[in-house]
């Protein structure tokens, strides 16, 4: 299994390691989709931080009571 942040932070060590093996790993291909994955990584974070904020708002809601 190769760890995810490893592949992130020094992608040409992990190509070299994979190349002794016999497995090619375009490090190009990989860093463009790397790129495309950042802003969306960065709204999944956002919306998450959303989601906790307003079930911590709604956790103090007394119980039976109407939600709005």
């Amino acid at each position: 299994m190769i760890d995810p942040k490893l592949l992130r932070t020094d992608p040409e060590a992990v190509a070299r390691n994979l190349a002794r093996r016999g497995y090619p790993l375009d490090v190009t291909a990989l860093k463009a989709l790397e790129e495309k994955r950042k802003p969306w990584q960065v709204e999944v974070d956002r919306l998450r931080a959303e989601r906790n904020a307003n079930a911590k708002a709604r956790s103090g809601r007394p119980r039976g009571a109407a939600r709005t």
